[in-house]
């Protein structure tokens, strides 16, 4: 099973295999309350509710009937599920901007390869925020920068003649 694990600055980072996190774990880069999602279901979970990830902690009743106020265990959530609108709004933002990007164009020249370039933008975070259909608008981002780029190239060699 293949996890995506999210890292101290905020960036989700695989997926990955349950070795692999382990080595992770040695490294003390991820720790029980580490945030991970199921790469393939998308449900989020802490790490420490990853099977055979953490070793097995001790029954509670056969440790020591002191335990230190600064020792208090965490609870462990149960997983959530992932939303499925992550990205949907800069999927839509970029959308619109190709399509304005494109009109801008021909309306006032420069500002459509502002808009295109915006666009760009806003299908890679898409991307990031893991909306499956980031890879689209990428694709439509960049063929909408390219449509703008290429007219720009025709306008300039048509000026010239």
């Amino acid at each position: 099973m293949e996890y995506m694990v999210e890292g101290a600055d905020g960036k989700m980072y695989g997926p990955v295999t349950v070795e692999a996190m382990k080595d992770w774990v040695s490294q003390n880069r991820i720790n029980p309350q580490t945030n991970v999602t199921e790469f393939a279901s998308g449900t989020k979970m802490l790490a420490g509710a990853v099977p055979g990830l953490f070793a097995p902690q001790p029954n509670p009743a056969a440790q020591s009937a002191v335990q230190s106020p600064f020792r208090t265990p965490m609870p462990v959530t149960a997983p959530m599920p992932m939303s499925s609108d992550a990205g949907k709004g800069e999927l839509f933002g970029s959308i619109f901007r190709s399509v304005l990007a494109v009109v801008l164009f021909f309306v006032l020249g420069g500002l459509g390869l502002i808009v295109g370039a915006y666009a760009l933008y806003y299908a890679i975070q898409c991307q990031a925020k893991g909306n499956k259909y980031g890879v689209v608008a990428i694709v439509i981002a960049v063929l909408a920068l390219a449509a703008v780029g290429i007219g720009w190239v025709l306008r300039l060699n048509g000026a010239r003649v």
